[in-house]
């Protein structure tokens, strides 16, 4: 009999060790030729023809044994030709029919061979068909589940270095230095006070252009900070005020401490 069905598979790693133990479970031609046979009697069969045929030999030698013998006992006898046919007629005749008997015995012995040895193979062609088609099954579930696998980890591996992209870009964006704001021009409207094209940074120095070092802050919480700020909002309309602000006392703050020292 073919191996058993194996529980069905989540993973492709149990549907790997379904296919193992069910191919190691398969059985080979000559032992499912084997198997059928027995299941039909095929040998049992075979060994009544030859207990049949070899019956026939024996039975028709002893047959081929009488005309010498009778003829051996009379030879020197006052038994006449005739008699002695007879006596040849009579003790063959039983042996004849005995013969007769055997020769259709095993006909039909011969037939219900051929029958059961039909039936043996029909049954182990069916078999070996059947295994190979559960094979092929099983080998299908392991690669749709691998495949299925294989694409999850992608897509898992695609989605982790999009958010890891989005976290540093929100990172960079949202850092004390607010590098990307800072390097971004005005926009194609412009920006009133600053000429088209301005960065923040350029903007930081041309506002500090009448600050006189030593001053108090007062100068640029006035003056500098509410036009950086709002430079800041035109460049970068969907960013929160808290992220402008931060980004505007930065910009302020570094210049001051790189240009003058503060």
């Amino acid at each position: 009999m073919p191996p058993a069905a194996p529980p069905t598979a989540t993973t492709s790693g149990q549907a790997q060790s379904n296919l193992q133990s069910y191919t190691g479970g398969m059985q080979t031609p000559d032992q499912a030729m084997g198997a059928a046979n027995a299941q039909y009697g095929v040998n049992g069969a075979q060994a009544t023809v030859q207990g049949l045929r070899s019956s026939l030999q024996n039975t028709n030698q002893v047959l081929q044994q009488v005309a010498p013998g009778v003829m051996g006992r009379t030879a020197n006898s006052l038994v006449t030709s005739a008699q002695a046919n007879r006596q040849i007629q009579n003790e063959s005749a039983p042996i004849q029919t005995q013969l007769n008997n055997l020769g259709q015995q095993e006909q039909n012995a011969s037939q219900d061979y051929q029958s059961a040895l039909g039936q043996a193979q029909h049954a182990a062609d069916a078999n070996l068909a059947g295994q190979t088609q559960h094979q092929s099954y099983l080998q299908g579930i392991y690669n749709d589940l691998y495949t299925q696998e294989q694409n999850s980890a992608q897509l898992a591996a695609e989605k982790y270095a999009a958010d890891a992209s989005v976290k540093a870009a929100g990172a960079a964006n949202a850092s004390p230095s607010f590098g990307n704001l800072g390097a971004t021009g005005v926009g194609a409207a412009g920006f009133a006070g600053f000429p088209k094209g301005t960065t923040p940074q350029a903007a930081v120095a041309q506002a500090f252009q009448g600050y006189k070092p030593g001053a108090d802050s007062f100068y640029t919480e006035q003056a500098v900070l509410p036009a950086i700020q709002q430079l800041l909002q035109a460049n970068h309309p969907n960013e929160s005020q808290d992220v402008i602000n931060s980004a505007a006392h930065s910009l302020v703050y570094s210049y001051r401490k790189a240009t003058f020292g503060e």
